[in-house]
């Protein structure tokens, strides 16, 4: 069965607006870039945390991996390469080090008309640590995890696939889509000012859910679900014994409730 529930057929131009932002001026087209790489034994740590200011995150988690595997690429645009490789080393990863956690952050300097900085991150970890990833221009994908997963993003879309834990994922500017396995007593909160959301979720999953939006349309499909209570703008119900949390919300922008 599908639901559709309210629709707004005009919607609000909010302008973007992000701190420390890539875009240059028409003067600055050349490019230097570097790669890097490097491995962090995983020991006794179950936690990660990603910080980036431009540039995507991919987190990939795999079974029973001994190590964290961390590459990617630093890249500095300028009005010609000569000073846009004589600005690379201006662009540091931090590697802190924890009994309980590692941490990855990018650091350089703010971005000018004339100068852009950017650093993508590729990472491998054990799929059972807890995941924290922050960015101001950039997307975040996250693969295959069984604990909590934590997303926040300024201007960007969140990816997140095969997420076997709570899911929290945050974004102003963009799109979310994700698919869950949510077990009992877990949580699924989904919020963008600008953008959809897209969630999927097996048939059997057992959940209370709360949606809502501002401009936009909320729809179900393919799914067994309860409703309490629904207006043009918001929906609640249950799946199953309503055992997990799901929460979705969105200002300018559709959600979509997905079964499989």
């Amino acid at each position: 069965m599908r639901r559709l529930i309210g629709f707004f057929p005009f919607l609000f131009l909010i302008p973007i607006v992000g701190c420390d932002s890539s875009l240059l001026s028409d003067s600055a087209r050349e490019e230097y870039s570097e790669t890097f790489g490097f491995t962090r034994a995983t020991e006794n740590r179950d936690n990660l945390f990603v910080g980036n200011t431009n540039g995507n995150i991919r987190l990939i988690g795999v079974d029973n991996l001994r190590e964290v595997i961390v590459s990617g690429i630093k890249v500095v645009q300028d009005v010609t390469t000569e000073r846009a490789s004589e600005r690379i080393g201006e662009i540091r990863v931090v590697v802190i080090e924890s009994s309980t956690s590692l941490t990855l952050r990018a650091e350089h300097p703010q971005s000018s008309s004339t100068t852009s900085y950017r650093v993508e991150f590729d990472i491998h970890l054990p799929n059972s640590w807890r995941v924290t990833a922050e960015s101001v221009n950039g997307s975040v994908a996250a693969r295959n995890f069984a604990e909590r997963v934590d997303i926040s993003i300024v201007n960007g879309m969140i990816d997140a696939y095969d997420i076997k834990g709570d899911l929290r994922a945050a974004t102003t500017n963009g799109a979310i889509g994700a698919t869950v396995y949510l077990p009992e007593q877990r949580s699924c909160i989904l919020g963008t000012t600008n953008g959809s959301i897209t969630l999927s979720i097996p048939r059997t999953t057992s959940a209370t859910v709360s949606a809502s939006t501002v401009n936009g349309l909320i729809s179900y499909n393919n799914l067994p679900i309860s409703v309490f209570a629904s207006t043009p703008t918001t929906l609640s119900g249950r799946l199953g014994n309503g055992s997990a949390t799901i929460i979705l919300s969105a200002v300018s922008g559709t959600i979509g409730l997905v079964g499989f």
